[in-house]
């Protein structure tokens, strides 16, 4: 990589699904992956998994 230039890296990827069951399994499905439980965000209603 020439001098000056930053490597872009990847953070976040995000898969929207109907729910968040069916996100789980088509993540499993596609990766062969269990998708652990995240956590619970209380003060939005909203809870995720993560991997």
């Amino acid at each position: 990589m020439p001098a000056g230039q930053d490597m872009l890296t990847l953070d976040h990827l995000t898969v929207i699904a109907p729910t968040l069951v069916e996100g789980v399994a088509h993540v499993r499905s596609c990766l062969d992956l269990d998708v652990p439980f995240g956590q619970r965000h209380g003060y939005m209603g909203t809870y995720n998994h993560l991997l």
